[in-house]
């Protein structure tokens, strides 16, 4: 007598015994397949080339300037001083970086120590750093701007509360300008605050109407000060528009003017971020929206290079004739999403990196 075929035994059990083994089939096929998805998305993410990027013809050369040293430096931010120093930081560790001109890299003491998740640097006219810190990178609440010697010396100048009481801020970015009055960009009540150093004196400078044919909501980010004219300029990741407006403005709100506003299709929106101004008032960009650099050539946008890996901030160095771009990889920095609703922590593409792009003579 031939022995009953498994399907047979199976179709001869109970009918709850059925049903448990008809679940736990489905459950082992899902386990297998999220087994499959969870190595692929693993091999896939860890080992993705780190991208180098390229310059447009006739712009210049580019090259890597300096590999951070840190596993986790993820520099959000570029500041350069009046010697040419550049500044970086960790908005992982609060970490701030100084890089001579050499490419020679040292930690600025005690800010590993002291600072959280330094979102924003610059440069006030006396040589003052002023770092904007957001505390811990994920659970964001308002923020603390610091001054910070070269020395190391920290001290606490203004603390940013985390609400009015009726929405949460998200403090972006800052401009230091001629007079040392510091602007402090804020994304989610999209406004720019103004503060005076050594006092508690913060006032809301201006605030960014939506504009927007599509209805679009309001992201002012970027600053720089543009001594040329004695103007602020800000940069909206999503309405991506570069607005100006004086520094000594009795009204800024109505003397605010769109300078460049992107008319293009939403596939290459240049999703604007941190831009910096020459001293004869040229304006570049950063294109985080694109991974690139961008410069305003009268009323229109001209990518200068491509390729980069999350450039959140560009520095200009007047002396060389230098850009500096960082590589923020910053879509690292949670958990990413690889099955249903398994999330996991995906290394970044190492070493963290600034490039430097030199523009020579034209």
């Amino acid at each position: 007598m031939s022995q009953p075929q498994p399907i047979q035994r199976i179709q001869a059990m109970p009918g709850p015994a059925r049903v448990a083994i008809y679940f736990g089939g489905i459950l082992l096929i899902l386990a297998v397949v999220m087994a499959i998805t969870v190595f692929v998305f693993i091999v896939t993410a860890t080992n993705q080339p780190r991208t180098q990027a390229a310059v447009a013809p006739g712009v210049g050369s580019i090259t890597e300037f300096v590999q951070l040293p840190d596993d986790d430096a993820y520099p959000s931010t570029l500041a350069i001083a009046a010697d040419g120093t550049l500044y970086t930081a960790s908005y992982k560790t609060g970490t701030i970086w100084a890089i001579t001109p050499d490419g020679t890299i040292s930690e600025v003491p005690n800010t590993r120590e002291q600072l959280g998740a330094i979102i924003s640097l610059a440069i006030d006219p006396d040589g003052n750093l002023y770092a904007l810190d957001h505390t811990d990178p994920i659970d964001i609440e308002g923020g603390i701007l610091w001054h910070v010697t070269p020395q190391g010396d920290i001290h606490n100048s203004l603390v940013l509360a985390e609400t009015d009481q009726t929405n949460v801020r998200f403090f972006d970015d800052l401009a230091v300008d001629g007079d040392g009055h510091v602007y402090i960009s804020e994304r989610v009540q999209d406004g720019i605050w103004r503060w005076e150093p050594e006092t508690n004196n913060i006032v809301l400078w201006w605030h960014q109407e939506n504009t927007s044919d599509d209805d679009l909501p309001p992201s002012p980010g970027g600053l720089a000060y543009d001594g040329s004219t004695d103007s602020i300029l800000i940069a909206d990741a999503t309405l991506h528009t570069i607005t100006r407006i004086p520094a000594h403005s009795e009204s800024p709100q109505t003397e605010a003017e769109i300078i460049y506003r992107y008319n293009g299709t939403v596939k290459f929106a240049p999703g604007f971020d941190g831009l910096t101004v020459t001293p004869d008032g040229k304006i570049y960009m950063a294109a985080l929206g694109q991974n690139a650099l961008a410069t305003l050539e009268g009323s229109e946008m001209v990518i200068l290079a491509q390729g980069f890996r999350g450039s959140s901030d560009v520095a200009y160095d007047p002396q060389r004739n230098e850009l500096y771009v960082n590589n923020w990889d910053q879509s690292y920095l949670q958990p990413q999403n690889i099955f249903l609703f398994l999330y996991m922590d995906i290394p970044p593409r190492l070493p963290f990196a600034i490039d430097r792009i030199e523009l020579g003579d034209g």
